[in-house]
């Protein structure tokens, strides 16, 4: 049987076709670039524009940090220059995408070592906000996640004087926020921050997000000068946002070649089948 080929102009439609689905993926490519792993101070250059973890964008980060400390206390807050955020995504038990930021040197600490002064005393604070906003129109939140600990020891606590607060919230414009919440310690204390909480249908398309420390010490009461010795800290170590809906599956570029290829192929075997 002689081989039939299909017309020329259903070979050129064809192929068309497939050099549209194969340069899909870089006309839908967003101009702001992928989040990258940077100090506070980089991600406050992106300014408006931002850049992006998957369909949400994160834009508009903002910063403050300080500290101060008398007599024989010793204070630190994090510097833009130092502090730094690393983005991640994975998927949680049902299938959803998590996507958000791990934070190293997000961390206030106060310490005196053998004051024996009434002005023995410090403070230090930091905080961070920025927006997150979906690329699409079915990129919407459905859960929000701060992970942190806060740390206060002295061997005789009684003399001393601890508070560590360590504060977030994940919230829409208008409406109940996805997670809101102030711990308050005032030590001795070792323990480890989990705080979820759950958006409020109808699910954001985005929202700001604010994370703050503050953490003092000084001497409990200023009639007693015996010699105090002790420290306290506070730290928020990762921000986890979950996306509403199951993760879809994006088919890399070259999948799309393979299955436009594939196309063709099913085209010119229909072709023969009706012509022979």
């Amino acid at each position: 049987m002689p081989i039939v080929r299909p017309p020329a102009r259903r070979v050129v439609r064809y192929a068309g076709a497939a050099t549209l689905l194969a340069a899909a993926p870089a006309a839908c490519a967003d101009a702001q670039p992928a989040c990258a792993a940077g100090t506070v101070d980089t991600y406050l250059s992106l300014g408006a524009d931002g850049c992006t973890i998957g369909r949400f964008r994160f834009s508009a980060f903002d910063f403050l940090s300080g500290f101060d400390a008398d007599g024989g206390a010793t204070a630190s807050s994090p510097d833009d220059l130092a502090m730094t955020l690393t983005p991640f995504t994975g998927l949680d038990r049902v299938g959803r995408t998590t996507f958000g930021f791990t934070f190293t040197g997000f961390t206030t600490a106060v310490a005196v070592d053998g004051g024996t002064s009434v002005l023995d005393a410090g403070f230090a604070l930091a905080g961070l906000g920025f927006e997150v906003a979906g690329r699409t129109p079915g990129a919407r939140l459905a859960r929000a996640r701060v992970d942190g600990s806060i740390v206060a020891a002295s061997p005789r606590p009684g003399r001393l004087a601890m508070q560590t607060f360590v504060e977030g919230e994940v919230g829409a414009a208008s409406g109940d926020p996805c997670l809101s919440f102030l711990v308050i310690d005032f030590g001795p204390a070792d323990r480890s921050l989990a705080r979820r909480g759950r958006c409020p249908r109808p699910r954001p398309t985005d929202v700001e997000i604010g994370l703050g420390l503050f953490t003092t010490l000084g001497r409990d009461t200023p009639d007693d000068m015996r010699p105090i010795t002790g420290s306290a800290s506070g730290t928020i170590a990762r921000l986890e946002l979950t996306a509403a809906g199951r993760a879809a599956v994006v088919p890399e570029p070259s999948a799309v070649v393979l299955t436009a290829t594939g196309l063709l192929g099913l085209a010119g075997v229909a072709a023969r089948r009706r012509r022979g």
